[in-house]
Protein backbone atom coordinates (compact mmCIF):
# COMPACT_ATOMS: atom_id res chain seq x y z
CA UNK A 1 0.00 0.00 0.00
CA UNK A 2 1.03 3.63 -0.22
CA UNK A 3 3.34 4.83 2.52
CA UNK A 4 4.80 1.37 3.23
CA UNK A 5 8.32 0.32 2.16
CA UNK A 6 8.62 -2.00 -0.83
CA UNK A 7 10.46 -4.53 1.37
CA UNK A 8 7.57 -4.45 3.83
CA UNK A 9 5.02 -5.07 1.11
CA UNK A 10 7.10 -7.96 -0.29
CA UNK A 11 7.39 -9.45 3.19
CA UNK A 12 3.62 -9.40 3.76
CA UNK A 13 2.90 -10.90 0.33
CA UNK A 14 5.48 -13.66 0.95
CA UNK A 15 4.05 -14.43 4.40
CA UNK A 16 0.49 -14.53 3.10
CA UNK A 17 1.57 -16.89 0.33
CA UNK A 18 3.49 -19.18 2.69
CA UNK A 19 0.53 -19.46 5.04
CA UNK A 20 -1.81 -20.28 2.18
CA UNK A 21 0.69 -22.89 0.87
CA UNK A 22 1.03 -24.45 4.31
CA UNK A 23 -2.73 -24.66 4.56
CA UNK A 24 -2.97 -26.52 1.25
CA UNK A 25 -0.36 -29.03 2.44
CA UNK A 26 -1.48 -29.58 6.00
CA UNK A 27 -4.87 -27.97 6.55
CA UNK A 28 -5.99 -25.46 9.16
CA UNK A 29 -5.16 -25.44 12.86
CA UNK A 30 -6.29 -24.30 16.30
CA UNK A 31 -7.96 -20.97 15.50
CA UNK A 32 -10.35 -21.93 12.70
CA UNK A 33 -11.69 -24.52 10.32
CA UNK A 34 -13.02 -24.65 6.80
CA UNK A 35 -15.37 -26.90 4.86
CA UNK A 36 -14.03 -29.93 3.02
CA UNK A 37 -15.36 -28.56 -0.27
CA UNK A 38 -16.53 -25.26 -1.71
CA UNK A 39 -19.13 -24.82 -4.40
CA UNK A 40 -18.74 -22.25 -7.16
CA UNK A 41 -22.09 -20.57 -7.56
CA UNK A 42 -23.44 -17.10 -8.20
CA UNK A 43 -23.73 -14.90 -5.15
CA UNK A 44 -27.36 -14.27 -6.08
CA UNK A 45 -28.17 -17.91 -5.21
CA UNK A 46 -27.81 -17.12 -1.52
CA UNK A 47 -31.02 -17.00 0.50
CA UNK A 48 -32.55 -13.61 0.97
CA UNK A 49 -31.56 -12.10 -2.38
CA UNK A 50 -35.08 -12.23 -3.77
CA UNK A 51 -36.59 -10.10 -1.01
CA UNK A 52 -38.26 -6.94 -2.25
CA UNK A 53 -36.61 -3.62 -1.48
CA UNK A 54 -39.77 -1.50 -1.25
CA UNK A 55 -39.22 -1.94 2.47
CA UNK A 56 -35.59 -3.09 2.66
CA UNK A 57 -35.81 -3.71 6.40
CA UNK A 58 -38.90 -5.95 6.23
CA UNK A 59 -38.10 -8.84 8.54
CA UNK A 60 -39.24 -12.41 7.78
CA UNK A 61 -40.80 -14.59 10.44
CA UNK A 62 -37.88 -17.03 10.20
CA UNK A 63 -34.28 -16.38 9.22
CA UNK A 64 -33.04 -18.95 6.65
CA UNK A 65 -29.63 -20.44 7.22
CA UNK A 66 -26.92 -20.45 4.52
CA UNK A 67 -27.81 -24.09 3.83
CA UNK A 68 -31.51 -23.40 3.23
CA UNK A 69 -31.34 -23.76 -0.55
CA UNK A 70 -30.11 -26.60 -2.71
CA UNK A 71 -27.19 -24.58 -4.04
CA UNK A 72 -25.98 -23.35 -0.68
CA UNK A 73 -22.59 -24.31 0.66
CA UNK A 74 -22.29 -27.29 3.04
CA UNK A 75 -22.12 -26.90 6.80
CA UNK A 76 -18.52 -26.08 7.76
CA UNK A 77 -16.53 -29.03 9.05
CA UNK A 78 -13.48 -29.20 11.28
CA UNK A 79 -10.25 -30.68 9.85
CA UNK A 80 -9.24 -34.10 11.09
CA UNK A 81 -5.46 -33.53 11.14
CA UNK A 82 -4.46 -29.95 12.01
CA UNK A 83 -0.96 -28.77 11.19
CA UNK A 84 1.15 -25.69 11.89
CA UNK A 85 1.89 -23.24 9.05
CA UNK A 86 5.54 -23.21 7.96
CA UNK A 87 5.75 -19.40 8.36
CA UNK A 88 4.61 -17.70 11.54
CA UNK A 89 3.31 -14.15 11.86
CA UNK A 90 2.84 -12.59 15.28
CA UNK A 91 1.26 -9.35 16.43
CA UNK A 92 2.52 -7.62 19.61
CA UNK A 93 -0.05 -5.59 21.56
CA UNK A 94 0.68 -1.98 22.56
CA UNK A 95 -1.91 -0.10 24.69
CA UNK A 96 -2.48 3.48 23.46
CA UNK A 97 -3.98 6.41 25.32
CA UNK A 98 -6.59 8.26 23.23
CA UNK A 99 -7.62 11.90 23.75
CA UNK A 100 -10.29 12.64 26.35
CA UNK A 101 -13.03 13.44 23.80
CA UNK A 102 -12.76 10.00 22.18
CA UNK A 103 -15.88 7.84 22.38
CA UNK A 104 -14.84 4.15 22.49
CA UNK A 105 -17.08 2.96 19.69
CA UNK A 106 -16.41 2.51 15.99
CA UNK A 107 -13.17 3.42 14.28
CA UNK A 108 -11.89 3.05 10.71
CA UNK A 109 -8.83 3.70 8.59
CA UNK A 110 -9.66 6.96 6.86
CA UNK A 111 -8.88 5.70 3.35
CA UNK A 112 -6.19 8.36 2.88
CA UNK A 113 -2.59 8.69 4.02
CA UNK A 114 -1.16 11.68 5.81
CA UNK A 115 1.59 13.79 4.18
CA UNK A 116 5.03 12.41 4.97
CA UNK A 117 3.71 8.86 5.27
CA UNK A 118 7.12 7.50 6.33
CA UNK A 119 6.74 9.23 9.68
CA UNK A 120 2.93 9.43 9.98
CA UNK A 121 1.69 6.17 8.42
CA UNK A 122 -1.86 6.00 9.70
CA UNK A 123 -4.83 8.34 9.58
CA UNK A 124 -7.97 7.07 11.27
CA UNK A 125 -11.53 8.19 11.99
CA UNK A 126 -13.37 7.76 15.26
CA UNK A 127 -16.44 9.03 16.99
CA UNK A 128 -16.15 11.83 19.54
CA UNK A 129 -18.61 12.66 22.27
CA UNK A 130 -20.38 15.61 20.63
CA UNK A 131 -23.62 14.58 18.90
CA UNK A 132 -22.36 11.90 16.52
CA UNK A 133 -19.36 13.86 15.23
CA UNK A 134 -16.51 11.94 13.59
CA UNK A 135 -12.94 13.16 14.13
CA UNK A 136 -10.00 12.49 11.81
CA UNK A 137 -6.69 11.90 13.60
CA UNK A 138 -3.14 10.83 12.80
CA UNK A 139 -1.60 7.94 14.70
CA UNK A 140 2.08 8.82 15.12
CA UNK A 141 4.83 6.21 15.16
CA UNK A 142 5.41 6.61 18.91
CA UNK A 143 1.74 5.85 19.62
CA UNK A 144 0.39 9.38 20.15
CA UNK A 145 -2.66 10.77 18.37
CA UNK A 146 -2.77 14.18 16.70
CA UNK A 147 -6.03 15.70 15.52
CA UNK A 148 -5.95 16.62 11.85
CA UNK A 149 -8.69 19.21 12.16
CA UNK A 150 -11.11 17.44 9.81
CA UNK A 151 -14.33 16.81 11.70
CA UNK A 152 -17.52 15.41 10.17
CA UNK A 153 -20.59 16.99 11.76
CA UNK A 154 -24.14 15.67 11.17
CA UNK A 155 -27.00 17.90 10.14
CA UNK A 156 -27.95 20.03 13.20
CA UNK A 157 -31.55 18.79 13.07
CA UNK A 158 -30.33 15.19 13.57
CA UNK A 159 -27.67 15.67 16.23
CA UNK A 160 -30.01 15.38 19.19
CA UNK A 161 -30.86 11.78 18.21
CA UNK A 162 -27.26 10.68 17.54
CA UNK A 163 -26.30 9.46 20.97
CA UNK A 164 -24.12 6.50 21.90
CA UNK A 165 -21.58 4.41 20.06
CA UNK A 166 -21.75 2.90 16.60
CA UNK A 167 -19.75 1.61 13.62
CA UNK A 168 -17.69 3.79 11.27
CA UNK A 169 -16.66 3.04 7.67
CA UNK A 170 -14.64 5.13 5.24
CA UNK A 171 -12.73 5.21 1.99
CA UNK A 172 -11.27 7.94 -0.21
CA UNK A 173 -14.71 9.28 -1.19
CA UNK A 174 -17.22 8.53 1.56
CA UNK A 175 -17.44 8.58 5.37
CA UNK A 176 -20.32 6.66 6.97
CA UNK A 177 -21.19 6.13 10.62
CA UNK A 178 -24.07 4.94 12.78
CA UNK A 179 -23.78 6.57 16.23
CA UNK A 180 -26.39 5.01 18.44
CA UNK A 181 -27.48 2.93 15.42
CA UNK A 182 -28.61 5.93 13.32
CA UNK A 183 -27.04 6.10 9.87
CA UNK A 184 -25.24 9.31 8.84
CA UNK A 185 -22.89 9.94 5.90
CA UNK A 186 -20.63 12.61 4.43
CA UNK A 187 -18.79 13.19 1.17
CA UNK A 188 -15.11 13.27 2.13
CA UNK A 189 -14.07 16.17 -0.09
CA UNK A 190 -16.73 18.62 1.12
CA UNK A 191 -17.44 17.08 4.55
CA UNK A 192 -21.07 18.01 3.88
CA UNK A 193 -23.61 15.68 5.54
CA UNK A 194 -25.76 13.68 3.14
CA UNK A 195 -29.49 13.59 3.65
CA UNK A 196 -30.78 10.19 4.70
CA UNK A 197 -34.41 9.42 5.40
CA UNK A 198 -36.49 6.41 6.33
CA UNK A 199 -35.93 3.49 6.55
CA UNK A 200 -32.24 4.07 7.35
CA UNK A 201 -32.89 5.79 10.62
CA UNK A 202 -32.06 3.39 13.42
CA UNK A 203 -30.73 0.08 14.74
CA UNK A 204 -27.82 -0.17 12.29
CA UNK A 205 -25.35 -2.80 13.57
CA UNK A 206 -22.50 -2.78 11.06
CA UNK A 207 -21.25 -1.02 7.92
CA UNK A 208 -18.94 -1.99 5.06
CA UNK A 209 -17.82 -0.21 1.90
CA UNK A 210 -16.90 -1.82 -1.41
CA UNK A 211 -16.08 0.16 -4.57
CA UNK A 212 -19.66 0.16 -5.81
CA UNK A 213 -21.78 -0.45 -2.71
CA UNK A 214 -22.40 0.59 0.89
CA UNK A 215 -23.48 -2.50 2.85
CA UNK A 216 -25.65 -1.93 5.91
CA UNK A 217 -26.49 -4.61 8.50
CA UNK A 218 -29.56 -4.13 10.67
CA UNK A 219 -31.12 -6.77 12.92
CA UNK A 220 -29.19 -9.53 11.17
CA UNK A 221 -30.06 -8.55 7.62
CA UNK A 222 -27.57 -7.07 5.12
CA UNK A 223 -28.91 -4.60 2.55
CA UNK A 224 -26.92 -2.91 -0.27
CA UNK A 225 -27.13 0.84 -0.84
CA UNK A 226 -26.05 2.77 -3.88
CA UNK A 227 -23.09 4.98 -3.10
CA UNK A 228 -24.18 7.81 -5.39
CA UNK A 229 -27.65 8.22 -3.87
CA UNK A 230 -27.39 6.30 -0.59
CA UNK A 231 -30.63 4.47 -1.22
CA UNK A 232 -31.37 0.72 -1.41
CA UNK A 233 -29.94 -0.84 -4.57
CA UNK A 234 -32.53 -3.11 -6.16
CA UNK A 235 -29.93 -4.39 -8.64
CA UNK A 236 -27.85 -6.05 -5.91
CA UNK A 237 -28.83 -8.94 -3.61
CA UNK A 238 -29.67 -8.53 0.05
CA UNK A 239 -28.98 -11.30 2.58
CA UNK A 240 -30.97 -12.68 5.49
CA UNK A 241 -28.34 -14.69 7.33
CA UNK A 242 -28.43 -13.61 10.99
CA UNK A 243 -25.43 -11.40 10.27
CA UNK A 244 -23.54 -9.93 13.23
CA UNK A 245 -20.55 -8.25 11.48
CA UNK A 246 -19.60 -7.32 7.92
CA UNK A 247 -16.43 -6.34 6.07
CA UNK A 248 -15.84 -5.23 2.51
CA UNK A 249 -12.82 -5.40 0.23
CA UNK A 250 -11.65 -3.09 -2.52
CA UNK A 251 -11.78 -6.15 -4.78
CA UNK A 252 -15.57 -6.14 -4.30
CA UNK A 253 -15.66 -9.08 -1.88
CA UNK A 254 -18.13 -9.06 1.02
CA UNK A 255 -17.48 -10.92 4.28
CA UNK A 256 -20.16 -11.73 6.82
CA UNK A 257 -19.71 -12.71 10.47
CA UNK A 258 -22.66 -14.94 11.33
CA UNK A 259 -23.97 -16.47 14.52
CA UNK A 260 -22.14 -19.55 15.73
CA UNK A 261 -18.68 -18.05 14.92
CA UNK A 262 -19.32 -18.66 11.24
CA UNK A 263 -17.71 -16.60 8.47
CA UNK A 264 -19.11 -16.37 4.95
CA UNK A 265 -16.94 -14.77 2.26
CA UNK A 266 -18.56 -13.77 -1.04
CA UNK A 267 -15.68 -13.43 -3.47
CA UNK A 268 -15.79 -11.75 -6.90
CA UNK A 269 -16.93 -14.21 -9.54
CA UNK A 270 -19.26 -16.07 -7.18
CA UNK A 271 -16.83 -18.14 -5.11
CA UNK A 272 -18.09 -18.63 -1.55
CA UNK A 273 -15.82 -19.12 1.46
CA UNK A 274 -17.56 -20.78 4.39
CA UNK A 275 -15.83 -21.69 7.65
CA UNK A 276 -15.93 -21.28 11.42
CA UNK A 277 -13.36 -19.81 13.78
CA UNK A 278 -12.74 -21.40 17.16
CA UNK A 279 -13.45 -18.22 19.15
CA UNK A 280 -17.02 -17.79 20.31
CA UNK A 281 -19.16 -15.08 21.79
CA UNK A 282 -20.57 -11.80 20.55
CA UNK A 283 -19.25 -10.47 17.25
CA UNK A 284 -17.87 -6.92 17.40
CA UNK A 285 -16.13 -6.46 14.06
CA UNK A 286 -14.83 -8.03 10.85
CA UNK A 287 -12.34 -6.48 8.46
CA UNK A 288 -9.78 -7.43 5.80
CA UNK A 289 -6.05 -7.01 5.34
CA UNK A 290 -6.14 -7.33 1.57
CA UNK A 291 -2.38 -6.89 1.14
CA UNK A 292 -1.62 -9.98 3.24
CA UNK A 293 -4.85 -11.88 2.50
CA UNK A 294 -6.05 -11.98 6.12
CA UNK A 295 -9.56 -11.83 7.61
CA UNK A 296 -9.66 -10.23 11.07
CA UNK A 297 -12.51 -11.38 13.34
CA UNK A 298 -13.19 -9.41 16.52
CA UNK A 299 -15.36 -10.74 19.33
CA UNK A 300 -16.33 -9.06 22.58
CA UNK A 301 -13.31 -10.39 24.49
CA UNK A 302 -10.87 -11.74 21.88
CA UNK A 303 -9.42 -11.35 18.38
CA UNK A 304 -8.72 -14.01 15.75
CA UNK A 305 -6.95 -13.68 12.38
CA UNK A 306 -7.34 -16.24 9.59
CA UNK A 307 -6.52 -16.32 5.90
CA UNK A 308 -9.24 -16.11 3.26
CA UNK A 309 -9.72 -19.89 3.37
CA UNK A 310 -10.21 -19.96 7.14
CA UNK A 311 -6.75 -21.21 8.10
CA UNK A 312 -5.60 -19.73 11.43
CA UNK A 313 -2.84 -17.15 11.60
CA UNK A 314 -3.06 -15.52 15.05
CA UNK A 315 -5.36 -15.31 18.06
CA UNK A 316 -5.44 -13.56 21.41
CA UNK A 317 -6.53 -15.36 24.54
CA UNK A 318 -10.19 -15.32 25.48
CA UNK A 319 -10.79 -12.47 27.91
CA UNK A 320 -8.04 -10.28 26.46
CA UNK A 321 -10.53 -7.42 25.93
CA UNK A 322 -13.13 -6.28 28.42
CA UNK A 323 -15.65 -5.04 25.85
CA UNK A 324 -14.14 -4.70 22.36
CA UNK A 325 -16.13 -2.53 19.97
CA UNK A 326 -14.25 -2.11 16.68
CA UNK A 327 -11.14 -3.07 14.70
CA UNK A 328 -9.42 -1.55 11.67
CA UNK A 329 -6.36 -2.43 9.57
CA UNK A 330 -3.72 0.27 9.12
CA UNK A 331 -1.73 0.61 5.88
CA UNK A 332 1.45 -0.73 7.51
CA UNK A 333 -0.36 -3.97 8.43
CA UNK A 334 -0.83 -3.11 12.11
CA UNK A 335 -4.26 -3.41 13.70
CA UNK A 336 -6.09 -0.93 15.90
CA UNK A 337 -8.74 -2.23 18.32
CA UNK A 338 -11.14 -0.16 20.40
CA UNK A 339 -12.01 -1.54 23.84
CA UNK A 340 -14.98 0.22 25.42
CA UNK A 341 -14.63 -1.78 28.63
CA UNK A 342 -11.16 -0.45 29.46
CA UNK A 343 -11.60 2.82 27.51
CA UNK A 344 -8.38 2.24 25.63
CA UNK A 345 -7.08 1.55 22.15
CA UNK A 346 -4.66 -1.28 21.42
CA UNK A 347 -2.30 -1.34 18.46
CA UNK A 348 -1.28 -4.82 17.36
CA UNK A 349 2.11 -4.41 15.71
CA UNK A 350 3.25 -6.98 13.15
CA UNK A 351 6.39 -8.85 14.20
CA UNK A 352 8.48 -10.43 11.46
CA UNK A 353 9.20 -14.00 12.51
CA UNK A 354 11.34 -16.44 10.56
CA UNK A 355 11.95 -14.05 7.65
CA UNK A 356 14.59 -11.37 6.93
CA UNK A 357 14.03 -8.13 8.83
CA UNK A 358 11.98 -5.46 7.14
CA UNK A 359 14.26 -2.51 6.48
Amino acid sequence: MRGVSETGKRFRRVVGGLIALAALVGGPVACGSMPTTYEDRPVTDLPGDDDGLDDPWAWPSEVPSPGATGSASPEPQSPSEPSTPSAQVTWVAEPLAPPGNWLPGGLAFSGTLAPGADTIPSRVLWQVAQGGQIQEVDLLQEGRFAEVGSRYVPDPTAQSSLRGQGPVASDADLVVAAPGGALVAWMRESRAPLRLGKPFADRVQALALTPSTLWVAREGRVVPFRRDRLEPDSASPSYVLDTRAIGGGQDGSLWLGLSGSRVLGLEPGGQVRDFRVSLSGEWRGLTLDEEAGFVICLFRDALCIVDRAGNPVFSTQTGYFQDASSVCVLPDGHLLVSDAGSRRLTRFRVVNTGLPADK
